[in-house]
């Protein structure tokens, strides 16, 4: 009884495996950039959450220190019932699931600064402690939390994708500190330990708190070396206004270079190369900013220059117009 030899099944040839793997090389480009877009679309959320944390720890903050907004800039002046010499976002820490950090700011007895303490268990000073939900995911211009642009000398400083309106967290400065007292570097020009601190409660921005800006994305570092142009999380700036890595924007100080571009729109889809000191900017589309009643919106690059004026001066007494709410 002769056996059925069973048919060898033929092998693809060089022809169709080529062609299977064409349509693999086309499902996969099909597919990246809607993978691109999700992974986008998570940072941008994750952008999202970390201007809305924001904005409940400057609430809470009101919250616990009689409805007054965190102030621009300290110096050590217990008699003013300042304790450290520190910045806006050193300042919202302990509503920052960063108290440890915090608590680090004030063990510096020398000079009392803020970014000079270290912090138990990590080696690190303050001002190189990054802080998770001071970064975007989607800023390229910082790395693991520096920026890309960071110093090759002396100690690193952690950077940050956001910034505090000036026109309401700064507009107040208190000169009244003994300058006498002062340590020589952290004086101003004119000899006087300036304190910047808003003149407005939570409650009680003018305009209304809802059409008023408190904070912005900005990238953390643009064109330059060595620091200059950077985005520095805890760095306070406050014996020298016009050092471009505080995190702020929106300046008509006379003390500092960023007055030209006060009242400039957003840049959006920004490349570090064009970023430009003191205005906000972001790697987006949309420019996401926090309002004053801890809404986050998107500020599209429709808006034009005298709207966004509106949106971050707090008692102009005007309303945003039409291209404020455009896509």
């Amino acid at each position: 009884m002769n056996r059925a030899v069973p048919k060898r099944r033929p092998a693809f040839t060089l022809i169709e495996l080529l062609v299977v793997i064409a349509i693999i090389a086309i499902l996969i480009g099909l597919l990246l950039p809607a993978i691109q877009k999700v992974r986008e679309g998570a940072a941008r959320m994750q952008c999202q959450n970390n201007l809305s944390q924001m904005g409940k720890a400057i609430h809470t903050y009101a919250s616990d220190n009689s409805n007054r907004l965190p102030p621009l800039q300290t110096m050590y002046a217990p008699q003013l019932g300042y304790q450290t010499t520190a910045g806006f976002f050193f300042n919202l820490l302990p509503y920052m699931d960063a108290m440890n950090v915090y608590k680090a700011g004030f063990t510096d007895t020398t000079y009392n600064l803020s970014w000079n303490g270290d912090v138990p268990g990590s080696g690190l000073k303050v001002c190189a402690t990054v802080i998770k939900s001071y970064t975007c995911p989607s800023d390229g211009s910082q790395v693991g939390g520096y920026p890309v642009n960071r110093s090759q000398f002396g100690d690193d400083w952690a950077s940050i994708s956001y910034a505090a309106n000036f026109q309401v967290f700064g507009n107040v400065v208190s000169a009244n500190y003994p300058s006498q007292t002062a340590p020589d570097q952290t004086r101003n020009a004119d000899g006087q330990a300036r304190i910047r601190t808003s003149r407005y409660q939570i409650h009680s921005i003018p305009d209304g708190a809802s059409t008023t800006v408190l904070l912005a994305e900005r990238i953390a570092s643009g064109p330059g070396d060595n620091l200059t142009g950077s985005n520095l999380a805890l760095h306070p700036c406050a014996w020298n206004t016009d050092n471009p890595n505080l995190p702020i924007f929106a300046v008509n100080d006379t003390f500092t270079v960023y007055t030209p571009q006060c009242n400039l729109a957003p840049l959006v889809s920004v490349k570090v190369a064009n970023n430009k000191i003191g205005q906000a900017s972001t790697f987006h589309n949309a420019c996401q900013v926090l309002m004053g009643d801890g809404a986050v919106r998107q500020v599209s690059s429709k808006v034009s220059q005298p709207t966004w004026q509106l949106v971050i001066q707090p008692e102009d007494g005007g309303q945003p117009g039409r291209d404020w709410n455009a896509d």
